[in-house]
């Protein structure tokens, strides 16, 4: 396995009696939970490796009504939810959802606790968590996951097989049967960090360990367009309309580009130090990133001025992930442990509602987190352990 960043970063996993956000002045009894959920009948979830209830690591939770959801908003109850683990996928980087909601993907870590080789790629079908398929599909460890828009396709991003720019750091896969496709040539260095289908299907954007991404004609697998980026671009993430790309990376700034020709349409310039995830909003007016300083920022996409800073609620705190429920409610991941969900005022303002750490005990620096809202916001998929036994997996929270 390799280590993606050269040096170390504080990261402390809070326990239940740590947690302390915003105005969160409730702290939610884990065993009264479990106890609950096991009443109401929870089971091991489909396919035969599920691990029903579990605990699922600290809660904190404002008195809000947006806290599990509001009309029109997230009804995925991520604080208040026992939750339900699974450790067929162990250390979970990437989960990503068919466009319908019928299947879910994952990328792990490929190399188990006992040092053998397992796979790092799965398919599951959601209504039951039955195994799909699976495969071994990078040299290492599988980062990214992406379905095609119309769910025919799952792109990979991982480790390739240890020289610089050698196929099988980007793969395409048929996703009703698993058959592989072909390598997508990205030239991305030893191994790819991220992959994104555009919103009709048409291109693939790559990010990686080398500085280029890259755009990619999907029906051929020829190269569109390179962008000259910085040594480890963590992420490229395509505007509703598909024309422009914000794209993160060991800056401490993201960069909007064009997708027709790579020019640079504005720069999203505040966070400290490398910004590991940026988002457009539904409507492609806003963009949401997340930074290793530990702050999600909310941006006018067509100004790049800052409209609101998130900042940490713990030092040394960075931030993996952010993604948009809708318009007026976010939910980020910080250090691929905890989950934060954040809710827009009448003043235009997100504030965090509640939040809950999974108790993942092995974040991979610098990579965005294995998190994933389900296309009707019911669920939340996100990598975590399990407290009772340490091992890494996927929690599903309802």
């Amino acid at each position: 396995m390799r280590r993606r960043m050269a040096w170390a970063v504080g990261w402390t996993v809070w326990g239940a009696s740590m947690l302390s956000l915003l105005g969160c002045t409730q702290l939610v009894d884990i065993g009264s939970e479990l106890a609950r959920g096991a009443g109401a009948g929870m089971t091991s979830s489909g396919g035969g490796g599920g691990q029903g209830g579990g605990q699922g690591g600290a809660i904190s939770q404002a008195g809000s009504p947006d806290a599990g959801g509001s009309a029109g908003g997230p009804s995925a109850n991520v604080c208040s939810s026992a939750g339900r683990f699974d450790p067929r996928t162990g250390l979970t980087n990437s989960v990503a959802y068919t466009q319908d909601g019928l299947l879910y993907a994952t990328g792990s870590g490929s190399v188990t606790t006992s040092g053998a080789q397992d796979s790092d790629l799965r398919v599951f079908r959601t209504s039951d968590d039955a195994l799909v398929f699976e495969h071994r599909a990078h040299g290492g460890s599988t980062y990214s996951v992406a379905f095609s828009p119309d769910g025919s396709l799952l792109a990979s991003a991982g480790e390739g097989t240890g020289a610089i720019d050698a196929p099988g750091v980007v793969k395409l896969w048929r996703t009703n049967d698993g058959t592989f496709l072909g390598d997508i040539p990205a030239r991305t260095g030893r191994y790819a960090n991220g992959v994104e289908f555009s919103h009709d299907g048409l291109l693939l954007a790559t990010t990686g360990m080398q500085d280029n991404v890259e755009l990619w004609n999907v029906s051929d697998r020829s190269r569109v367009l390179t962008i000259a980026a910085p040594p480890t671009s963590f992420s490229a993430r395509f505007s509703p309309d598909d024309a422009l790309l914000v794209i993160t990376s060991t800056k401490n700034v993201a960069e909007v580009r064009s997708t027709t020709d790579g020019s640079l349409v504005t720069t999203l310039t505040g966070h400290r130090t490398s910004v590991f995830d940026a988002v457009f909003s539904p409507d492609g007016s806003q963009i949401a990133t997340a930074g290793n300083d530990g702050s999600a920022r909310i941006w006018d996409a067509a100004t790049g001025a800052t409209i609101q800073v998130l900042e940490p609620s713990s030092a040394g705190e960075y931030l993996n992930r952010a993604l948009w429920y809708d318009a007026t409610h976010l939910l980020t991941q910080a250090g691929s442990t905890t989950l934060r969900q954040w809710v827009r005022g009448n003043d235009g303002l997100f504030a965090a509602t509640c939040e809950r750490s999974l108790q993942a005990t092995s974040p991979d620096y610098g990579h965005p987190g294995g998190v994933a809202i389900s296309p009707d916001h019911r669920e939340v998929r996100a990598t975590g352990a399990s407290v009772a036994n340490g091992s890494e997996g996927l929690w599903t929270l309802r």
